[in-house]
């Protein structure tokens, strides 16, 4: 688990509940307590093994279905989850959200 001096993205502390899932059709319900342009952390009691997929649904800037590779692991807390497939503009509206909640809470 990197430090945030190591990370490539500005990251945000947000409490967004999402559907989620290891298949397409998310079927768990569970909270992002952080996110940035290239990953968030899942917060949830059912977390993935390190290395698999899993899909979350977002709106950027309309629904859609993010396939995400797990990233590390925190028994009993969540998962951090790296964004895969993401198109430039996509993340730059991920960009703009980070920055636009960084603001709104002044971290």
């Amino acid at each position: 688990m990197g430090n945030v001096e190591s990370r490539k993205h500005e990251r945000a502390r947000v409490d967004i509940v999402v559907p989620w899932g290891r298949t397409a059709e998310c079927y768990e319900m569970d909270r992002i307590t952080s996110f940035s342009a290239g990953g968030c952390f899942l917060q949830t009691q059912r977390p993935a093994g390190r290395g698999a997929e899993v899909f979350v649904k977002f709106w950027v800037p309309q629904e859609r279905t993010l396939r995400c590779a797990v990233r590390y692991q925190m028994e009993g807390i969540g998962m951090g989850l790296e964004f895969k497939d993401l198109s430039e503009g996509e993340r730059q509206v991920l960009g703009g959200l980070v920055s636009d909640y960084r603001r709104a809470f002044a971290q």
